[in-house]
């Protein structure tokens, strides 16, 4: 595989945390 981007990383990041603050939220 390729090296991931930092802004990918990033952007993966912060869907992780969309997802958390959701299934907190539940």
């Amino acid at each position: 595989g390729s090296v991931p981007d930092p802004e990918d990383e990033a952007m993966l990041e912060l869907m992780n945390l969309d997802i958390i603050s959701v299934r907190l939220a539940n």
